[in-house]
């Protein structure tokens, strides 16, 4: 789809970084079958919104990592959340 399109060819530019969170938020299925190179860069846009992100913000704003993470517990066993992102969940949590 062209969603997973954006995920893909412009998850290495900054500009879109908010809205590859924001679309991850609103369907983490499109993370399933994303390559490795593109999910080490989501890694890291989503580690970096991790720190950035303030404790006012609202959590269910999409783009939010609670509201991130809540995506892609939908569509991924809880084994596959855990070796993907234990890095970015020991930081949330």
């Amino acid at each position: 789809t062209s969603t997973k399109k954006i995920i893909q060819d412009k998850s290495d530019d900054s500009n879109y970084h908010l809205l590859i969170l924001r679309v991850i938020s609103s369907n983490g299925e499109l993370f399933k079958g994303v390559n490795k190179v593109n999910i080490r860069r989501f890694k890291k846009i989503f580690f970096e919104r991790i720190e950035k992100v303030k404790i006012s913000v609202n959590e269910t704003h999409l783009g939010h990592p609670i509201s991130v993470f809540v995506s892609l517990k939908n569509d991924l066993t809880d084994d596959e959340l855990v070796e993907i992102f234990s890095s970015e969940l020991k930081k949330t949590f």
